[in-house]
């Protein structure tokens, strides 16, 4: 006699889906939660547009002191994630470099194109 397979299926926990544009830009963050704690996909992608576009705003405005601020600001929010191992220091700190050039390389090129 042949054995009946039952299918296992697991729930997804229900989320909420944000979306928005910005310009031209369309933007999507799914919020799903877990027991440990709630999750936002693609919310880290919206905080980094907005990150870069404080970076810019405080580098066309030729206020420095304020890219202190947001890196700070950004430091504390990733600070638990590092401390629990979610994520390495490297990483973060690799991440944050490479954003900050970005802004500014965009920056840059717009202010030598006016």
């Amino acid at each position: 006699m042949g054995k009946i397979k039952q299918k296992q299926t697991e729930e997804k926990p229900k989320g909420q889906h944000i979306t928005g544009t910005l310009g031209i830009l369309n933007l999507r963050a799914d919020i799903t939660q877990s027991d440990e704690r709630i999750e936002a996909e693609g919310g880290g992608r919206l905080i980094g547009i907005f990150e870069r576009l404080a970076v810019a705003l405080c580098l066309i405005t030729a206020q420095t002191s304020a890219l202190a601020v947001i890196v700070a600001i950004k430091g504390l929010a990733r600070y638990p994630d590092i401390k629990a191992g979610h994520l390495t220091a490297e990483k973060f700190i690799v991440g944050t470099f490479v954003s900050l050039l970005w802004a500014a390389g965009c920056v840059l090129i717009a202010v030598n194109l006016r």
